[in-house]
């Protein structure tokens, strides 16, 4: 049998080395890498019978709210006309909406027509003991046929406004800017909250 030289054996007593020492930390790389995807939550159940009802169009028959042939969503048309901001609630007449467990809410949506479309979301507050009326505002700025989300987080205030009370939600609002010549379209595939409030609750 031949030997090796010194040489050879000095070199295979190194890797042995590097190799034992390298093992651990690469086994313990891979049991560690844990992918989880943020949670959300439906806030509006669009794939009801009659959730086209639970949109509120703008004054007028400007704005017209169906259900979609093609998706859980409701199709949104708005006409041209003199509206200046045409678009729908979603109003809680009698009580309001709790997301103080969640950082954020966020409209999904795609855009129907021929023409890109900038649409906004508005969630507000109403006011309770010392907290004040809150205002917050989202966009999403989409080409034709595309899909996307705008979002509002509750602790970032509106100028003019106190920040979101997301114990104390009022309404939201979608609408897009006025527009006498084109009439315009597009889908609200979900209304979800998601995130962790970033505000201890007794400061809500």
């Amino acid at each position: 049998m031949i030997q090796p030289s010194p040489c050879m054996r000095n070199l295979i007593t190194a890797f042995v080395f590097i190799v034992s020492a390298l093992a651990p930390s690469v086994h313990a790389a891979d049991t560690t890498q844990v992918t989880t995807a943020e949670e959300v939550r439906p806030i509006v159940d669009l794939g009801v019978l009659g959730a086209e009802r639970l949109a509120l169009p703008s004054a007028g028959d400007q704005v017209v709210v169906t259900r979609s042939t093609v998706s859980a969503g409701l199709d949104v048309t708005i006409a041209p006309g003199d509206i200046i901001y045409p678009g729908v609630t979603f109003s809680f007449a009698t009580d309001t909406m709790d997301l103080s467990d969640a950082g954020y809410l966020e409209l999904r949506l795609t855009n129907t027509c021929e023409r890109i479309l900038s649409i906004s979301l508005r969630v507000d507050s109403i006011p309770s003991g010392d907290i004040p009326r809150g205002r917050g505002t989202g966009s999403a700025y989409l080409k034709p046929g595309d899909s996307g989300v705008a979002r509002v987080y509750f602790n970032q205030a509106t100028k003019n406004y106190a920040a979101v009370n997301p114990r104390l939600i009022k309404q939201i609002l979608i609408y897009t800017a006025k527009e006498t010549v084109h009439e315009r379209s597009f889908r609200i595939d979900s209304i979800v909250a998601g995130g962790r409030s970033e505000r201890p609750l007794s400061s809500l």
